[in-house]
């Protein structure tokens, strides 16, 4: 079906940052921003996923990247701005699971986990706030689970960072 829009013009000549924009809820994401009429920088840590965004999709610009890399994030901000100005719309979506119990998970496991699914979505929303606040325009949405709610059998880091994008939000 097609997305709910504020109107036809609402969206035109808008520029959006889509984390996780390779695959799922993102690809998704990007596409309907796209054919809305914004220019779309989806991002994506998986190589294959890039590739097959941009073949299937050349107007959209697919990235790989690396959201935990809080440098290498800093560098696209500023190069997405220095291309299309401002950016207008954060999509924070790029999200990843471990599943093991408490007691047999790993630090690094929680460490990852909490590194993609918030620590880069704090860190994006601070690098493109300034902007959207001196120009009184922007949106910034962050996508959590209805995990975040309820706890998962196994899920003890993706469900802590899930209810803190909740709380972040």
């Amino acid at each position: 079906g097609q997305p709910a829009s504020c109107g036809t013009d609402w969206y035109a000549g808008q520029v959006a940052i889509v984390t996780g924009g390779g695959g799922g809820i993102g690809r998704a994401t990007a596409l309907a921003l796209h054919e809305q009429g914004v220019a779309v920088v989806a991002l994506d840590h998986d190589q294959q996923r890039v590739t097959q965004m941009r073949d299937e999709h050349p107007q959209i610009e697919c990235l790989a990247c690396d959201i935990t890399d809080h440098d290498n994030l800093e560098q696209l901000v500023n190069d997405v701005i220095a291309r299309h100005k401002y950016v207008d719309i954060l999509v924070n979506n790029a999200g990843i699971e471990y599943w093991a119990l408490l007691a047999e998970s790993t630090i690094e496991q929680w460490r990852r986990t909490h590194a993609v699914n918030i620590e880069a979505m704090y860190v994006l929303s601070k690098l493109v706030a300034p902007g959207m606040i001196e120009r009184k325009h922007g949106r910034i949405v962050n996508v959590s689970s209805i995990k975040a709610f309820a706890a998962v059998h196994g899920g003890t880091a993706y469900t802590a960072t899930k209810a803190g994008v909740c709380g972040l939000t």
